[in-house]
């Protein structure tokens, strides 16, 4: 029965998802893959499904392997409209996966910032940090993502927090190179130590202006 749900999502046969539905198939129950059928229509982007699922009382905290929940995965795809409704149906926003990457930093290293924007309105904590110290705005700088990085701090990003290595967002924005002025000025001016993000034969970016 479970194997029909997946061929049900994989097709988006409503009328045939909701038949093994209403014959009690167990939603509950992952394939050779791990994958459950309500995280095969996240991934998919089947807001549909999606809300046919969690109608019949599919868990919107469900997890993978790695402990991606779903919300994490739909950030990371940018499937906004169905980020909409994993909120809306009790989804944990500053739920962490292993390596204690919430919803909005994956989004934001995604670059999606309409989906950045939903989790911050859901309640994401803004400055919460994986177990390296990074933080979401460390993420959005690390890849100089300006309507991110003023996203993030407009909602409260502290753009002087460090990571276990003792980095903020600035040098996180510096290490491809030194970021654009407006950057520089969103993330408070000065880099901080050198030794942060000095290469072997390289000055620090700082250093060379």
């Amino acid at each position: 029965m479970s194997g029909t749900l997946h061929e049900a999502i994989t097709n988006s046969d409503l009328h045939g998802l909701k038949r093994l539905l209403d014959a009690g198939a167990d939603m509950t129950q992952a394939d050779a893959a791990g994958v459950s059928p309500l995280m095969l229509a996240v991934k998919q982007g089947n807001t549909a499904v999606v809300r046919l699922l969690l109608d019949y009382r599919g868990d919107p905290n469900t997890r993978d392997r790695a402990g991606m929940s779903l919300i994490m995965i739909a950030a990371g795809m940018r499937h906004l409209e169905i980020v909409k409704l994993l909120a809306q149906r009790g989804a944990h926003v500053d739920a962490a996966n292993e390596e204690g990457n919430t919803a909005l930093m994956i989004a934001a290293r995604a670059g999606a910032q309409a989906v950045v924007q939903v989790l911050l309105e859901a309640g994401a904590d803004v400055n919460a940090a994986n177990r390296d110290g990074v933080t979401a705005l460390m993420q959005a700088s690390r890849l100089q993502q300006v309507a991110i990085i003023k996203q993030l701090i407009d909602a409260g990003a502290e753009p002087r927090a460090l990571d276990m290595y003792g980095r903020r967002a600035l040098i996180y924005a510096g290490e491809k190179g030194p970021p654009p002025a407006v950057i520089t000025r969103l993330l408070g001016g000065a880099a901080g130590p050198a030794k942060s993000v000095k290469t072997a034969g390289s000055k620090p970016w700082w250093k060379i202006w």
